[in-house]
């Protein structure tokens, strides 16, 4: 009874999850926007060149809140009051396809703008392409029309630490009650549309079964690998993708759940959830769950085919809370004898210096472990040990889970994270492994008030300005990690100027290439060939500046 009622509360809790911020990123201060005198104005149009009201235009800037503005009639718009700085642009609108100032490319970066005190920069203008859109319609094995049905457009995507198929969006639709569908706001490209839907029913028959649904594929197949791809040209529709849903049995998933030190972990709650996630953000939802026996025995059934994360936690008294986790794939064959070995992951601790500064900054600090090589199945950061607050002294100690982990903190505005010490080893942006029951120790975190610009000039083989896409990574392949957040890049401009500020100090590699999609920079096999082309580069405290040479 216990499984039953724990499966509905569950699969009642499904969450829609919005992108993760970058490990890096800084707090705001609740500050007024800094106003100034200078304007921003410009214009956006279709691609066809006619203008586009009612599109959002989004300011962003260093130290400021965001600044939004509506186009007119035809498609201007104004931003004024703007202090001297570097600001991002970007436009929005319902129906197109979001559009960065200075991109050529949906999913390439654009170009920061620098304003300086009391200047009017006319000519800030944006094309915007329609969304493509991607509909049909939905039936059972019979041909019956299913409703409610969640629907996805997915794509190859480097994610994670590897190449698989993920949502586009944190978005998804549900089919209506003719089964039809429509996925809106695609940008170009190939995609996989899928369709879940958690139902059971009893087969028919003198051997009765549990059926449930297995994750379907367009044009009807329960394999991803046997899934057609629908090719998406910018703004088009590609209408009819019908398909039906595939059945399967339902599955009774057990095992034990044991303790750190081996024996049972009596009272624990095990849980199976389903992930949809992606650069974009998704959905993770409960499928079903169980509490452990005395004996560490659980029991879970009634689970569809398809691929889930088993997750558990229990409580060992003075010793505190202990988990386990571990992927899950089921195909509709009963699964027995599974063993999850808890732990109760480790801790960091160590103290965060101001570099050049007397004491630390005011306002709230905290440092935390980013899981880095996603062995648990998930990018969380791992629950806190006084929840790695820094004290008036510097001092911080926080939990981590077992694994791979990359130290990061949140600081104040205005403040970076420099370098981080284990000992007097550099491991700034190297993963590091979390012992179960040891302390990653002593770290020493330095925060700095400024960081090295790099910035200089593009050109083509001929010694000619070139617009082209900057890229900077670090020379050595270990720091090559999404959860360090240490790939930059940007846009040069048609005088070929390009600038990155806030980079770390450390070897980097910088490459100026044709094309580059933001979601595909942590790719190593993109950057290992990239490292044939690019230049070497060595960043300290100082601003570095370098004419880089495209190379064919």
């Amino acid at each position: 009874m216990l499984d039953i009622a724990f499966a509905l509360l569950l699969s009642a809790s499904s969450q829609q999850v919005a992108p993760a911020l970058p490990p890096a990123a800084q707090q705001r201060d609740p500050a007024a926007v800094a106003k100034g005198t200078a304007v921003i104005r410009g214009r956006v149009l279709t691609s066809d060149g006619r203008p586009l009201r009612r599109v959002q235009v989004l300011l962003r800037g260093a130290g400021s809140n965001e600044r939004i503005v509506g186009t007119g009639l035809e498609g201007e718009y104004e931003i004024t009051e703007l202090p001297a700085g570097r600001f991002t642009l970007i436009a929005r609108r319902g129906g197109y396809l979001q559009s960065d100032y200075g991109q050529r490319r949906y999913g390439e970066p654009g170009n920061p703008v620098d304003v300086a005190a009391g200047a009017t920069l006319e000519g800030i203008d944006f094309t915007m392409d329609r969304a493509g859109v991607i509909s049909g319609r939905l039936t059972d094995e019979t041909g019956e029309p299913v409703a409610n049905a969640s629907m996805w457009a997915m794509q190859s995507q480097f994610y994670r630490g590897k190449r698989q198929v993920v949502p586009v969006s944190a978005g998804h639709v549900t089919s209506d009650d003719t089964g039809l569908y429509r996925l809106t706001g695609l940008p170009p490209g190939d995609y996989v549309v899928v369709a879940y839907l958690r139902e059971t029913w009893v087969s028919d028959g003198r051997d009765k079964q549990l059926l449930a649904y297995a994750p379907s594929y367009f044009p009807g197949t329960a394999l991803i690998a046997e899934a057609a791809r629908v090719k998406l040209a910018a703004g088009q529709e590609a209408a009819a993708i019908d398909f039906s849903l595939v059945p399967g049995r339902a599955a009774t998933v057990s095992g034990t759940v044991t303790a750190s030190d081996g024996t049972p972990l009596a009272g624990a709650m095990v849980m199976i959830e389903q992930e949809i996630m992606g650069p974009g953000g998704g959905t993770f939802s409960g499928v079903g769950g169980a509490q452990s026996n005395p004996d560490g025995t659980w029991r879970i059934s009634s689970v569809p085919p398809g691929t889930y994360a088993l997750r558990a936690s229990g409580n060992r008294g003075d010793r505190g809370s202990e988990s386990a986790s571990m992927p899950l794939i089921v195909t509709g064959d009963d699964i027995r004898g599974l063993v999850l070995q808890a732990d109760a992951g480790g801790t960091i601790a160590g103290r965060v210096i101001a570099e050049g500064e007397p004491a630390l900054p005011s306002g709230p600090m905290t440092v935390y472990a980013q899981t880095a090589t996603f062995e648990r199945n998930s990018l969380r950061v791992s629950p806190g040990q006084g929840d790695g607050r820094v004290g008036t002294d510097g001092t911080f100690i926080r939990r981590a889970d077992s694994g791979a982990t990359v130290v990061r903190a949140t600081l104040p505005s205005g403040w970076f994270l420099k370098r981080v010490l284990l000992g007097d080893r550099d491991v700034t942006d190297v993963p590091q492994r979390v012992r179960a029951g040891e302390q990653l120790a002593p770290l020493t975190v330095v925060i700095t008030r400024s960081l090295a610009r790099v910035s200089g000039r593009v050109l083509d083989p001929e010694g000619a300005p070139a617009e082209r896409i900057v890229i900077l990574f670090p020379a050595a392949p270990d720091r090559w990690t999404e959860a360090a957040n240490s790939v930059r890049t940007t846009r040069s401009d048609r005088s070929g100027q390009f600038r990155i500020d806030n980079v770390r100090p450390g070897d980097y590699l910088v490459a100026a290439v044709d094309h580059i999609v933001l979601s595909a920079v942590y790719d190593p096999e993109g950057l290992t060939a990239l490292r044939e082309r690019a230049m070497k580069l060595a960043v300290g405290d100082a601003p570095t500046s370098l004419d880089l040479v495209v190379r064919k």
